[in-house]
């Protein structure tokens, strides 16, 4: 598991879309932040900011085991206007 990916090595990265890619959802999915918090690590948020072309990387975000504040913490770092289909940009649940 990625879990075990990340405590068995001293370095190893893990990029997650929390929205999911495999069909459309209607609220992101958390498997991002357990998967954070069971591994002890914090989320780096990336994003691409299609109008702007931009690629931001955010400050590292705790996984603390509080995924309510965790994933509005992250995803208050995300909107709409970054979106290359904004009409199509899932909002999170939190």
């Amino acid at each position: 598991t990625a879990i075990a990916h990340f405590r068995s090595r001293s370095q190893w990265v893990l990029g997650l879309s929390p929205e999911g890619t495999r069909r459309r959802v209607g609220e992101w999915k958390t498997g991002f932040y357990r998967i954070a918090a069971g591994a002890g690590v914090p989320i780096v948020p990336v994003w691409l900011d299609y109008p702007a072309r931009v690629i931001g990387i955010g400050a590292p975000i705790p996984a603390s085991g509080d995924e309510a504040a965790g994933i509005a913490a992250v995803s208050a770092l995300y909107h709409k206007d970054m979106a290359r289909h904004p009409d199509q940009f899932v909002e999170s649940r939190a």
